[in-house]
């Protein structure tokens, strides 16, 4: 009896040695590395322009040579530069926290004009960026006698549905675009009762039943500084006859990003799909404005009152 306790209890502590030996392992940078290599591999959007076989090593070689901790990031970072979608990239390990809803969105009037201003913005706050953004949109609305200018000039990107739904009253109802990854899968993104998302996903934001298009001019301002959801947030508009694009060319990063976390906690974006407009149009660099211009508050000014009555 007491020759198959001590049997039972050795064979116990060789499974946890064992299971704490695989604990360990996947904490490894070598485990962690092979991880992200089959998830970018499966999910990236450029994959099928890779040779994996040599980036594969390549990657590896960076990890085994180094041996400082930065080797996992510089070998996980070369894995995603192959990819040479000048967006998918290692999310620094910051502290989660409340970004200021007031600093990224701003309202004024220029000659008589609305001008809605709405810059990049991440964080935890979702409703209170939509809120505000909303808020500024119906000033902006109210008070217009013929249009009004949003400026995404500085837009960088962050989390673009509070955004969206934020000027949702300016965008026209139904299928507005939709992201297509590398396997032709579409995500048709919808407007239904200025609710805008993915069909078929769930929202936090409630439907407005008296929700009611926005029917005058509205003056996009781009530059070189509108990138990722910012330049997502103009396409969602791209196809309206009543908006015109004024500007710069935007930085050419139209795609959609999908975050993964690696079992260290390494959290990396990894480009996934490509972005296409209501025409079907489809979005994967630099996007020219309809007018190319070093004053657009001017040009979309002077544009807006045109036949104005």
């Amino acid at each position: 009896m007491r020759q198959k306790v001590v049997y039972i209890l050795v064979t116990l502590l060789i499974i946890s040695l064992a299971a704490f030996s695989y604990f360990l392992y996947q904490k490894s940078d070598r485990y962690n590395l092979k991880y992200a290599q089959t998830v970018i591999k499966e999910n990236a959007f450029n994959s099928s322009n890779v040779d994996w076989e040599k980036e594969f090593l390549i990657s590896e070689s960076i990890l085994m040579s180094e041996k400082h901790e930065n080797s996992f990031h510089n070998s996980l970072s070369h894995l995603l530069k192959s990819l040479k979608d000048n967006h998918s990239r290692i999310i620094p390990d910051k502290k989660t926290h409340k970004s200021n809803v007031k600093s990224f969105t701003d309202y004024y009037s220029k000659n008589e004009t609305p001008v809605v201003v709405i810059n990049n913005w991440s964080g935890t706050d979702v409703e209170s960026a939509y809120l505000k953004i909303k808020e500024n949109i119906t000033k902006a609305v109210t008070s217009s006698r013929c249009g009004i200018i949003i400026d995404i000039s500085k837009n960088y990107g962050g989390n673009v549905w509070p955004m969206a739904n934020g000027i949702s009253t300016l965008i026209s109802e139904g299928v507005i675009g939709s992201f297509v990854d590398s396997n032709g899968k579409v995500q048709e993104i919808i407007n239904s009762k200025g609710v805008i998302n993915i069909r078929g996903m769930f929202s936090p934001f409630r439907e407005d039943h008296s929700h009611v298009m926005y029917d005058k001019k509205v003056a996009v301002v781009t530059g070189r500084r509108t990138a990722s959801s910012g330049e997502i947030l103009s396409i969602f508009m791209r196809g309206q006859p009543n908006v015109k694009f004024f500007g710069e060319p935007t930085m050419g990063v139209p795609t959609s990003n999908r975050v993964f976390k690696l079992p260290n906690n390494v959290r990396f974006a990894l480009t996934t799909a490509v972005t296409r407009d209501r025409n079907n149009v489809i979005y994967s660099k630099s996007i020219s404005p309809d007018v190319v211009t070093k004053e657009p508050i001017q040009f979309s000014i002077e544009w807006i009152n045109e036949n104005c009555q």
